[in-house]
């Protein structure tokens, strides 16, 4: 019986120990998945700035002369 009940301790423990590392596992992937998404925020905040910079529409000039243009 006292074997018994070690075997089904030791089978139990080893299934905690892969759930265990499976829950680390998923842990880590989130952790990485999150860090991308943030990655990728960043760049695309970056972009736009950029873009903003280079494309600087507060100068409406050229934007009505072409207007004129197209009447």
């Amino acid at each position: 019986m006292a074997k018994d009940i070690n075997e089904l301790v030791k089978h139990l423990q080893e299934m905690n120990s892969g759930s265990l590392n499976n829950l680390l596992s998923q842990q880590q992937k989130t952790k990485s998945q999150r860090k991308l998404q943030e990655d990728f925020k960043k760049n695309q905040e970056s972009m736009n700035e950029s873009l903003k910079n280079q494309f600087n529409l507060s100068d409406y000039s050229d934007l009505n002369s072409l207007l004129e243009k197209l009447k």
